[in-house]
């Protein structure tokens, strides 16, 4: 039981119409987000292996990051998804436990999928550094390894 300031037992109590819109928003998220990421897990190495020449793109590292980002929303979609439903469905958490590791992994998640978008970042950041500091290079002369250093030294 969760105990309020006053010492009595509270749990959460929704009027009905927030309730059903909450559960209904959650249920949209868990459907499309589920969808999504699993539709990019699939399509990106299919099409990386299927049309390699066509798509060199996809054959960067950034894809294997955005892979990974896809993977980090899709296990936040449905871990998080789970904890909620165990709030709004049973009033409060059956087991406290199960609660409270629910809540770790959805953080984790969290987290994870956080620093995906700022390795993410990063990298864009670094291939528009170089493409952008490469000419300016070769205009005094520098070899494509200084390039290619100072490039990695970016990051």
């Amino acid at each position: 039981d969760i105990k309020a300031p006053n010492n009595t037992t509270s749990s959460l109590h929704l009027e009905e119409p927030i309730r059903t819109l909450a559960l209904t928003n959650l249920i949209i998220v868990m459907i499309i987000g589920g969808l999504g990421n699993l539709l990019t897990l699939i399509a990106i190495p299919y099409v990386r292996h299927k049309y390699q020449a066509q798509f060199s793109l996809l054959s960067r590292n950034v894809m294997v990051l955005i892979l990974h980002l896809s993977f980090a929303d899709l296990l936040y979609i449905l871990v998080g998804s789970i904890n909620r439903l165990q709030v709004f469905l049973y009033e409060r958490p059956a087991d406290e436990n199960i609660c409270y590791f629910l809540g770790l992994m959805k953080n984790i998640a969290a987290i994870v999928d956080m620093n995906s978008i700022v390795i993410i970042a990063c990298y864009v950041a670094r291939m528009h550094l170089c493409s952008v500091m490469e000419p300016l290079y070769s205009m005094m002369l520098m070899t494509r390894c200084l390039v290619a250093r100072e490039c990695i030294l970016s990051v």
